[in-house]
């Protein structure tokens, strides 16, 4: 998996989580095309980033606990 890619599904990720609509682990792993253990270790790096990421079994999805502004940004100088 090249860089790019990896890049647009953690911003899938996000995007999913903030709208509340990731489906279960299995659901999500399987939508953004990785692993569920892979999926498992993009969640623990985002939390020790502080994204405040939790799991309602109830609604089966990731969220937010509190709002979160994440943006990708790439600076290349020739």
């Amino acid at each position: 998996m090249n860089l790019l890619n990896s890049i647009n599904r953690v911003d899938q990720l996000h995007q999913l989580i903030q709208l509340q609509k990731t489906g279960t682990p299995k659901q999500l792993a399987v939508r953004l095309g990785i692993s569920r253990a892979k999926l498992y270790m993009w969640i623990e790096e985002l939390i020790s980033m502080n994204f405040p990421i939790s799991y309602s079994r109830s609604k089966e999805t990731f969220y937010y606990e509190k709002e979160v502004k994440f943006t990708i940004a790439f600076k290349v100088e020739v």
